[in-house]
């Protein structure tokens, strides 16, 4: 028997899960195949038998297994033919065993972080064993995923609840009572129809989880939560004992709350689950090592050769956080180093850390500024000089509306905020350019000065600013207010085979940040003025 021991992740001190080489899973499978369809062929007109496989489904210790090989349905995208895509979901060696992993963390209290490659079918075994554990042990459940689409749309079976649905629907009537429309089957809430116990659903917000007490909390795909991962994951801590986060890597890579609970399990010699491809006997048929030890086998280089890239291999299959972090535009920037701490109640003002971020009236104010007709964002910094740190502790973020269009808007905006007055950096084009509706066709820095504002640009290349803005982050911290500030740092790309930046949702926020830096380190550069010469003549003198 294998197991994942060989498991290429960064964390070492996972749970080891066996599993069975390619022909020993197969000859396991089909005897899985042939029980089921033993036990379930007299079931439908046996009352007695019903009987009895429900109280084997109830055993807390194997009662999953026996639920899931002979009552639960599947559903394979993959497959070739609409006609199979319904599949009886019979469980793999590695799937059993973490199974049993996820329901003891579950039932005994504590968190499983669960890092995996991409096709391990993790997402409907968790969502089987949310379903066992809600209809057989009356589990309160939520799951959570970075955007409510991913947690309940109907019709689309990529959604968690979808695939609870599609479970429940498949499962025998003497089993459970379907669920009514409305009733006990809701948008995003499924409720038992006879004891009442829910499975709920929730996108992820920084509230997230904390109403209700659950069993059990699923956050799915936890490295691409935006912004408010850190807090969802803090506002659950009373809500359960049991949080079982989920996750393939993502561009984000080692910048993600994610990867820092895999690293602190793995530090603590806490629980935690690695599920690498190669646990999977389909894929890991005829595996061999290259050279360096990397795992290969016939289905991986056929992965290898349809990724676009060498970053969607490592963030897919290879569970690299370092490698997934490929083409970003701040790649040293750092949850843990960058991003602002709470206050320490315990500590007068004057002892607080240096990485906790407030607003200092003895300190000057600046404002990093991108306008465009899209987006607006705009930065509070102040540099304290004192501790060497530069701090963003405020931010406004304009969506390109009739109202955010406006330069006055924004003037508005600032004014209203408790800060004295700023210096502005802002881009030459878009400060002195008209990119934004001004009234008179004054252009954005005409404006601003018009109301006292400072204003300051310098033209630079945009890899002149890159290097400006990269040269400040080591000395970073960042608000847990400003959340679109630290996605931006953490999440802006480059453009493939460039060292130019993409222009997307974090461009704006990362331009505005690059023109503080440039302006910020030209501030002290006065233009020294050649004096005119003149020349003799014999009308006189000319210039």
């Amino acid at each position: 028997m294998l197991t994942n021991t060989q498991s290429p992740s960064q964390h070492k001190n996972f749970i080891p899960i066996p599993s069975l080489d390619y022909e020993k899973e197969m000859i396991s499978l089909t005897s899985a195949l042939d029980d089921r369809i033993q036990i379930t062929a007299n079931l439908p007109t046996d009352p007695q038998a019903q009987a009895v496989a429900i109280s084997m489904c109830e055993d807390p210790e194997t009662g999953f297994e026996f639920f899931c090989n002979n009552f639960v349905f599947i559903q394979d995208p993959e497959a070739k033919d609409d006609s199979l895509k319904e599949i009886p979901f019979l469980l793999y060696s590695y799937q059993k065993y973490a199974a049993k992993e996820i329901i003891k963390a579950v039932i005994n209290g504590y968190d499983l972080p669960i890092e995996k490659s991409r096709k391990t079918g993790m997402s409907w075994l968790l969502i089987a064993i949310l379903v066992w554990g809600w209809h057989f042990q009356r589990w309160e459940c939520l799951v959570g995923s970075q955007k409510f689409e991913n947690v309940d749309k109907r019709g689309n079976i990529k959604s968690l609840l979808e695939k609870a649905r599609f479970i429940l629907s498949r499962l025998p009537t003497w089993m459970i009572p379907p669920l009514r429309p409305m009733m006990e089957d809701k948008t995003g809430n499924l409720v038992h129809p006879v004891h009442k116990a829910t499975i709920a659903g929730e996108s992820n917000n920084t509230n997230f989880g904390r109403s209700d007490r659950r069993k059990v909390i699923l956050f799915d795909e936890f490295a691409s939560w935006e912004q408010t991962d850190k807090a969802a994951w803090q506002s659950c801590g009373s809500t359960t004992k049991c949080r079982i986060p989920l996750s393939t890597p993502n561009t984000s890579g080692t910048n993600c709350h994610f990867y820092h609970l895999l690293k602190k399990a793995n530090k603590d010699k806490s629980p935690f689950l690695s599920l690498h491809w190669s646990l999977n006997p389909v894929f890991a048929r005829d595996m061999y090592p290259k050279d360096d030890g990397t795992l290969c086998s016939p289905w991986y280089d056929e992965q290898v050769a349809r990724a676009s890239t060498l970053q969607e291999v490592a963030q897919e299959l290879d569970i690299n956080y370092e490698a997934s972090m490929g083409g970003k535009v701040f790649p040293d920037f750092s949850e843990e180093v960058n991003i602002g701490t709470d206050y320490d109640e315990d500590l007068p003002p004057e002892k607080q850390a240096d990485t906790y971020v407030e607003y200092n009236p003895s300190l000057p104010v600046y404002l990093a500024i991108d306008f465009g007709l899209d987006q607006t964002a705009i930065q509070f910094i102040q540099h304290d000089p004192k501790k060497k740190k530069f701090y963003i502790f405020d931010e406004i973020c304009g969506d390109g509306t009739e109202e955010s269009s406006d330069i006055y808007h924004y003037i508005d905006e600032i004014q209203a905020k408790p800060y004295k007055r700023g210096i502005i950096f802002c881009d030459p084009h878009s400060g002195e350019n008209r990119s934004m509706v001004a009234r008179g066709s004054s252009s954005n820095a005409k404006v601003l000065r018009k109301f006292g504002f400072v204003v300051r640009s310098v033209r630079s290349p945009v890899l002149t600013r890159l290097g400006a803005a990269r040269n400040l982050i080591s000395k970073v911290i960042v608000s847990p207010k400003c959340p679109l500030s630290i996605e931006m740092f953490m999440s802006w790309q480059l453009k493939t085979d460039s060292q130019v930046p993409k222009h997307d949702e974090f461009s704006h926020f990362g331009d505005a940040f690059s023109y503080f830096a440039v302006n910020y380190n030209n501030r002290t550069t006065k233009t020294v003025r050649k004096p005119k010469e003149y020349k003799l003549t014999e009308s006189g003198t000319i210039g």
